[in-house]
């Protein structure tokens, strides 16, 4: 079986699947931030944290619906970065709704997490 790259040696593609890989990250980041937060007690919660976290997830969100079409088809990290993290905020945060308004995205999720490296590792 011929070897995936992940993350390109050099170049635009290079640069592309990292800034994809970022994004990600703070999607994950901040939906972490949010279900830590969640487990203090109550009276030991930010609301405005969570509030600010919150909105970075939709921004960030957002923006991914936005450039999904610049998402290389090749399996890289950007791929593997993005599914994780949807998949994520399937998981621990399903009432932010991030499919509502984001159609692009949410399509392409839907054909990526088909994937059976997404259907595997699925928390259940």
């Amino acid at each position: 079986m011929p070897e995936t790259q992940l993350i390109p040696a050099h170049g635009k593609a290079r640069w592309q699947v990292l800034r994809w890989e970022a994004l990600a990250d703070g999607i994950l980041d901040m939906a972490y931030s949010i279900v830590m937060e969640r487990r203090r007690l109550p009276d030991q919660q930010s609301p405005q944290a969570m509030q600010s976290w919150l909105a970075c997830i939709n921004d960030a969100v957002q923006q991914a619906d936005h450039d999904i079409n610049n998402l290389q088809s090749s399996l890289s990290l950007a791929q593997l970065s993005l599914g994780a993290a949807l998949g994520y905020l399937d998981f621990r945060l399903p009432e932010l709704d991030w499919r509502n308004n984001r159609d692009k995205l949410a399509a392409w999720y839907e054909t990526f997490s088909k994937r059976s490296s997404m259907t595997e590792t699925r928390p259940k």
